[in-house]
């Protein structure tokens, strides 16, 4: 009798775990429930950075420095400027502006 109960307990832990592995596709269960991955790759851009160097103007954007002629996330660099970014994704036209940090004097 006892052997019996420890036989049904395997089996049925058996038949719980063969569910979970039967899927193709096991969920993430960090990943947010709604999550889409379209929406990670049209994350917004932002101008983090404008570096003038004597040969152009480079940028930082998503963390990633960039120069005229280089991609980033599907969108082109179309031109930089001292102030922002020109990107394009071929149908449309961004223009990326440094934000101003914001400093407070400090009195001594």
């Amino acid at each position: 009798m006892n052997s019996f109960l420890v036989l049904a307990v395997v089996f049925f832990l058996m038949f719980c775990s063969s569910n979970v592995y039967a899927n193709d596709k096991l969920r993430d269960p960090t990943r947010p429930l709604y999550y889409s991955a379209a929406a990670e790759q049209e994350q917004a851009l932002q101008l983090q950075a404008l570096l003038n160097k004597r040969d152009g103007v480079t940028a930082v954007i998503n963390g990633k420095t960039v120069k005229q002629g280089d991609s980033i996330g599907g969108w082109q660099v179309i031109d930089l400027t001292r102030s922002q970014a020109v990107v394009s994704d071929g149908q449309t036209r961004r223009v990326l502006v440094l934000r101003t940090s914001v400093s407070k004097k400090v009195q001594r």
